[in-house]
């Protein structure tokens, strides 16, 4: 509480009240006041009202025994008695920082309240100096009609020490003009009184108790004269005592109102009985004056408990009058609680809901200790007005009973979550004191509940093949809150994708792998088709096909991009224009909805089979195998034997075979045969093989076999003569490589001993994507050299099989690899006369 408060509080309450009635409460002119007291052996206190009119008056004291028939010559004092206008000689009287000093600081304000706030007067010493008649002087006076130092400072008071008492002494006040000279006597300016007997003082009236929070204001009728503004006020805890002084200030002011305010009329005297308390806000004593003897040490009033008053009058010089009838009341906690503060609210995703956190709440509003009972929490959805749109968060939290300084509790009420977005919601706490006082409810603070209910899996996808793109379409989610699509691939076998199993699935992926597995695997142990993948510990059977690797997304498009593209063209769509020119393989494709909190439809990395929409395309193929190589010609009585490898193509459907009778002469076809999975060898050709009208992706494997790169016929030939032979592949769509591009052997130039292979010198991984980089040595030299076939095995002794095309380079990366999985490589290097070298030692390499 500042010094302001406290002194308005000390001193009445409503100094405004007080000073602008103050006028009609001045002495009259001349008008002279005796008061006596017995104590310090008698003495009399003359108390004047000044004379307005005369400039710069100032008085003489005259006395005499009231037996005695004249008048003495000389005046008491020896000099004529007026204003102090020293400063030091002033304080001697009301010294600075006293009671009354700060009284007449704050009851000369230039002003008494709200903006701006009261600015009390510094220099109280210059209150002799006021003009006579303002304002200012006219509250002086009402001070010095009751205050005798403020009296005697004004030059308006002088108290003669040497009297008898019991004796009737009269006085006489005279007045001195600016040159010296006494002016007339004035009636009203002469009176007596008998030395140590004092007047009569009323006894109050009218005297009433008004509780209020750990306070108590007293109030009693204004008595009929100004010179009894003095008063005593005592407290006790039973109707007969014992009784203790409270009245810490001895003078009333002019009352408009109560402590809860309530207009008094008329104004009345009174005093407020208040509660002190320390820095901490812990109820503390104070001392209250109690001459003649030692200040006492007072503490109270406390709520709750019921006090009993009484009041008596005071005359100028502290003679007592009588004590008035008791009254009672009970203070009552009526102050808020302190507002909750350090309010943190934080979504708690596992429990679908939130934390609510604030500090524990120890004062009330007034910074005062307080008796809690505890804490009601709101929840709102918009942030903005306090008392709309709350909803109680359970019933009343009651305040703990251990010192710990936070309070935390969880709001988990069904539906906080919503599946349209994320949600956020606003918390507001207020506390509850023990007498069920409410304080205003805290700010408030939110937190955003994610959305985590997945869109609807993406229906009605489908995808075609274009020259150089292909395009995915698929039909819009209706729900709520879609933000985009995106689109995945990876890579069919047969027209199905197949997951990869990997090491760190979680328990939900590894189930959705087994539905797979029960789709496409052959529990019997017979394969459909051949396949590298399979993990006998976890009992997954050995005979599934090659996976399609992980779904890697490809790219995005908005919910608004998606509506514009179906209202033009009946459907929503992607164009994959990042397939490889001339890629013969079928790809996987997904379509996944994403709202606008990031949830995606469906199930990663292994989407659900039976749910999810998994389409496979290919581009229009327009690009023919590369020849093959021919490997063997075995001259024989009327026939030779034509054996080659061919390009590993997925897409492979047959070899033709062509022959001419000179090395740059013209080729005719003599056969070929088809390409089919083992244990099937494929149809010998009478006739050039014709595609069919539509090629599915059923057809087309991921990886290309060894099956498909090697093959024989028996050509029928004239003994003793030399042949050329050429083998070229053709695709299932029809197309052929031209002859012209193979490399021509004859029976006369064909070798059977080849040269030493390369080497291979690294096997390295690579992690986007998972593959393995093989290396080898020597360098590719088009001069002399095609390219290099790269051939692959699940062990080291076993059947290997071309992968990829003819690379003119020196390294090759294998992306069909799964992790944890060892694959052993061979290299051979193809030469321009169309020979093979021998393989290269096998070199293996795991992906962790």
């Amino acid at each position: 509480m500042n010094s302001t408060i406290k002194n308005i509080m000390r001193y009445g309450f409503l100094w405004g009240i007080l000073f602008f009635v103050l006028s009609a409460s001045a002495l009259t002119a001349q008008t002279l006041e005796l008061f006596t007291t017995s104590s310090g052996g008698g003495r009399i206190l003359l108390i004047w009202s000044p004379d307005s009119v005369t400039p710069n008056v100032r008085y003489n004291i005259y006395r005499k025994e009231a037996s005695e028939p004249s008048w003495p010559g000389t005046p008491l004092n020896p000099t004529p008695i007026g204003p102090l206008t020293n400063c030091t000689e002033f304080k001697t009287f009301i010294p600075s920082g006293s009671d009354l000093w700060t009284m007449l600081s704050y009851g000369l304000a230039d002003s008494t309240g709200g903006v701006p706030p009261v600015t009390p007067l510094v220099n109280v010493c210059s209150i002799t100096s006021l003009p006579v008649g303002s304002a200012k002087w006219r509250r002086v006076q009402f001070f010095a009609g009751y205050e005798p130092n403020v009296a005697r400072v004004m030059g308006q008071s002088y108290t003669d020490n040497a009297v008898s008492l019991g004796k009737v002494y009269a006085y006489r006040v005279i007045r001195v003009n600016g040159s010296g000279t006494e002016l007339k006597l004035l009636p009203e300016s002469e009176a007596s009184i008998k030395a140590g007997t004092s007047g009569s003082i009323p006894t109050p009236a009218g005297v009433q108790a008004v509780a209020g929070d750990s306070k108590v204001q007293i109030l009693w009728n204004k008595p009929a004269s100004n010179k009894f503004q003095s008063f005593d006020i005592r407290r006790a805890t039973a109707p007969g005592g014992p009784w203790t002084k409270v009245s810490d200030v001895d003078v009333s002011a002019n009352i408009a109102s109560t402590i809860n305010l309530d207009t008094l009329i008329p104004d009345r005297h009174g005093f407020t009985d208040y509660e002190r308390y320390d820095s901490t806000g812990g109820a503390t004593s104070h001392a209250v004056p109690n001459p003649p003897g030692a200040d006492l040490n007072v503490s109270g009033p406390r709520d709750g408990t019921k006090y009993f008053y009484q009041v008596r009058h005071k005359d100028p010089v502290g003679n007592a009058g009588s004590w008035s009838a008791s009254v009672s009341e009970t203070p009552h906690d009526s102050a808020r609680p302190g507002t909750p503060q350090g309010i943190s609210v934080t979504a708690i995703e596992s429990m679908n809901g939130f934390q609510v956190r604030w500090n524990r709440v120890e004062l009330d509003e007034e910074g005062h200790v307080e008796a809690m009972k505890g804490y009601r929490v709101y929840r709102y959805e918009m942030p903005e007005m306090p008392n709309l749109g709350a909803t109680a968060v359970g019933g009343l939290i009651n305040q703990p009973g251990d010192t710990s300084t936070t309070i935390t509790i969880f709001d988990t009420s069904p539906g906080l979550r919503s599946p349209c977005g994320d949600k956020t919601y606003y918390y507001r706490v207020e506390s509850v004191d023990s007498s069920n006082n409410v304080s205003y409810r805290s700010i408030a603070v939110g937190d955003a509940l994610k959305d985590t209910t997945r869109p609807d899996n993406v229906k009605g996808t489908e995808a075609e093949g274009f020259d150089d793109f292909i395009q995915v379409r698929w039909d819009l989610n209706n729900d709520c809150d879609i933000n985009e699509y995106r689109i995945y691939r990876a890579y069919c076998n047969y027209g199905d994708w197949f997951p990869c199993l990997e090491r760190d699935y979680d328990k939900d992926a590894l189930n959705l792998y087994k539905q797979y597995v029960a789709i496409f695997g052959d529990q019997q142990g017979t394969p459909t088709y051949p396949t590298t993948h399979y993990d006998p510990k976890a009992g997954i059977p050995k005979n599934l096909p090659d996976c399609g690797g992980p779904f890697e997304l490809i790219g995005t498009i908005t919910h608004k991009e998606a509506e514009e593209r179906k209202a033009s063209e009946g459907k929503a769509w992607f164009n994959d224009e990042t397939v490889p020119a001339g890629s013969p393989i079928c790809y996987a494709y997904l379509v996944k909805a994403v709202d606008k909190s990031q949830n995606e439809s469906g199930t990663m990395p292994i989407p659900d089979p039976a749910k999810e929409i998994i389409v496979c395309q290919r581009l229009r193929d327009r690009n023919p195998p590369g020849p093959a190589i021919i490997s063997g010609l075995l001259a024989r009585d009327s026939t030779v034997i034509v054996e080659w490898i061919g390009p590993p193509v997925q897409d492979i459907a047959a070899y033709h075979v062509y022959r001419s009778e000179e090395e740059d002469g013209a080729y005719t076809w003599v056969g070929g045969r088809t390409v089919v999975p083992p244990p099937g060898t494929g149809t010998i050709l009478t006739e050039p093989y014709k595609p069919p009208p539509v090629v599915e992706c059923d057809s087309i494997p991921l990886v290309s076999r060894d099956w498909m790169s090697a093959g024989r016929i028996v050509d029928t030939v004239n003994p003793r003569d030399i042949w050329w032979y050429k083998v070229v592949g053709i695709d299932q769509q029809g197309n052929e490589t031209s002859p012209d591009s193979a490399v021509g052997v004859s029976t006369f130039t064909f070798k059977s001993n080849r040269e030493p292979g390369p080497e291979i010198t690294s096997v390295i991984t690579e992690d986007v994507p998972c593959a393995l980089r093989i290396e080898w040595t020597p360098v590719f030299n088009s001069d002399s050299a095609v390219g290099f076939a790269v051939f692959r095995c699940m062990s080291a002794g076993g059947d290997y099989y071309q992968i990829g095309t003819v690379v003119m380079g020196n390294s090759y990366v294998d992306k069909t690899v799964a992790r944890n999985t060892t694959y052993w490589y061979r290299v051979t290097m193809l030469k321009k006369d169309g020979s093979l070298t021998q393989l290269s030692p096998p070199k293996h390499g795991v992906h962790p």
